[in-house]
């Protein structure tokens, strides 16, 4: 959560909102005890990530593009605004990207 509020200065959430600064993660989903794991450490609600359970459940981990499809789950929900994509590599590696949805991005 700490990342996040160093870009935009707001904790964190994934509903939709008109407010600016909000953040929502869009997580690469490496398996469910990582998401669990990344739910915890950032100190997000319970459901917070259930697009990237889905997406795990749907079709499994195919690596850091995985995130890609979390993403499509999420702007096909509607949801906009700040947001932050995490993309897992091998080892202990992770990158994000900040970026910013419009309403009615899809």
């Amino acid at each position: 959560m700490r990342l996040a509020e160093s870009f935009y200065g707001q904790t964190s959430t994934r509903q939709k909102s008109g407010a600016r600064g909000l953040c929502v993660y869009v997580c690469h989903p490496g398996g469910a005890k990582v998401v669990d794991a990344i739910e915890q450490a950032m100190e997000l609600p319970d459901g917070s990530l259930d697009a990237e359970r889905a997406t795990l459940r749907e079709a499994g981990n195919m690596s850091a593009p995985t995130v890609l499809f979390v993403l499509k789950k999420v702007l096909e929900s509607g949801t906009s605004g700040q947001m932050m994509a995490c993309a897992l590599g091998p080892g202990f590696t992770a990158s994000y990207l900040p970026l910013r949805v419009s309403e009615g991005a899809k």
